[in-house]
């Protein structure tokens, strides 16, 4: 699975997509959700990962290795210091919810 954000600052909205592919390369799944919020880079990355894992759950898929271009969002989510903030608390229902898949590889691609 491929994540990622894009962040319109101007407009005020931020858009994270994700596309499930199989390991021949073809789509399984995908999605893409819009906020209408201002949200940091580290934020919007990390909904994109949290996303990319609800689409996985929700599609019955129990082995997910997951790829994003965000080293900050992976680094944080795989280190076990959460801050206490906005950005904390997504990456705390990131580590929640990988908790109940079988398997989740997390990687940082550019």
């Amino acid at each position: 699975m491929n994540v990622d954000a894009s962040i319109a600052s101007i407009a005020g909205l931020v858009g994270v997509g994700m596309v499930v592919r199989d390991n021949m390369g073809c789509v399984m799944a995908a999605c893409l959700k819009r906020y209408s919020n201002s949200f940091s880079i580290e934020i919007a990355e990390s909904l994109a990962v949290l996303k990319g894992l609800e689409l996985a759950s929700d599609s019955n898929f129990v082995t997910v290795c997951l790829e994003s271009d965000s080293l900050v969002a992976i680094t944080r989510i795989i280190s076990n210091l959460l801050p206490l903030s906005e950005f904390g608390l997504v990456l705390q229902d990131i580590k929640t919810l990988s908790s109940l898949l079988e398997v989740v590889e997390l990687h940082s691609v550019c």
